[in-house]
């Protein structure tokens, strides 16, 4: 067998000895993963835009940010390796991998941005739901690109920090949503509920609501993603024979396996927060077809599974047309 090179998950190359046929089958198998991840993420970015009226615009733009820092990353991916398998030494490539490095390095700092912006909706409760002061979102926001210009442009290594990032927003996840489910619980008090307004527990739903199935998904199945690639990269490095440049195909099983399992968790973040929040859940169907170019009609209203009644329970239109609906309705009230 020949010394063949391989491009594997998160742009990582390796020399194996193997048919070079293998090499193309292994980048067609995670150009599938990709353009699958891709799409899913997009779907995801889709139903934001329907949503995005529900939520407060500053989280809106926020969260829709991350979730194009998700579509970015990962079709920057997506296009290495295609890059990979039909000119495997074009210099483009690089270029991918810039915008692959950069997105997700967006991803810890601009979830840190929501994990804030919930802070100060925590703290404002009594006006927030309809405060629009965009000096505000300014404030919100700019911690968030100056942790990214830092640990990407000025302190190289991020690896490690991101992660750092990302558990300390974790933390101050749970508790804001601990915080807000304690304020939740007073509600139910009688003489703290006369106190409070009910646009302040609508503010305090949103903000359990948003934290758990939003922000929580993608910071924790994030983190653990982390440390599946990290165990996964050191275990490989142990085993890799230094005194070779080509290496056995049983020495990246491990980090086959727990590969498998960060494709696995990259798969549960966009479907998590589809299937848990409503609000993305109960637009899923009309986005579906819309995305996927289905077509659908509504199935016509016919005589024998339709009947109108008025509030006494007394059939006002055997036959229903909005013309004969609005007649008799009229002779009812005339």
């Amino acid at each position: 067998m020949n010394c063949t090179r391989f491009m594997l998950r998160n742009e990582y190359f390796v020399n194996m000895y193997a048919n070079p046929r293998s090499s193309l089958l292994v980048s067609s198998i995670f150009i599938f993963i990709l353009l699958s991840l891709v799409s899913f993420h997009c779907l995801l970015f889709n139903l934001h835009l329907r949503v995005r009226q529900k939520l407060h615009p500053f989280f809106a733009i926020i969260f829709g940010i991350v979730i194009i820092m998700h579509v970015l990353y990962t079709f920057g991916e997506l296009v290495s390796h295609c890059i990979f398998l039909i000119f495997p030494n074009n210099s483009a490539m690089f270029y991918s991998m810039v915008l692959t490095r950069l997105s997700y390095s967006a991803i810890s700092p601009l979830c840190f941005g929501c994990v804030f912006e919930r802070l100060f909706a925590t703290i404002l409760v009594a006006k927030y739901e309809s405060y629009r002061n965009w000096f505000l979102f300014l404030v919100i926001i700019i911690p968030p690109i100056a942790i990214f210009i830092y640990f990407d442009f000025i302190h190289h290594d991020t690896a490690y920090e991101l992660s750092a990032v990302s558990l300390i927003t974790v933390l101050a996840c749970i508790v804001l949503y601990f915080f807000n489910r304690k304020m939740t619980e007073n509600c139910e008090n009688l003489d703290f509920v006369a106190t409070i307004s009910v646009s302040e527990k609508y503010q305090i739903l949103e903000n359990m609501v948003v934290v758990r199935k939003g922000l929580l998904p993608i910071l924790i199945l994030g983190l653990l993603i982390n440390l599946s690639d990290f165990v996964a990269y050191r275990i490989t490095e142990k085993m890799i024979d230094g005194k070779s440049d080509c290496q056995q195909h049983k020495v990246y099983i491990p980090y086959i396996i727990f590969n498998g399992l960060s494709v696995f968790l990259e798969y549960c973040v966009p479907l998590s927060i589809i299937l848990e929040w409503k609000h993305y859940r109960s637009n899923l169907s009309p986005c579906c077809r819309r995305f996927f170019g289905a077509t659908g009609k509504v199935a016509a209203i016919t005589e024998t599974n339709v009947q109108i009644r008025n509030a006494l329970g007394k059939v006002i239109s055997k036959h229903p047309t909005t013309s004969e609906y609005f007649d008799n309705l009229n002779m009812q009230w005339g």
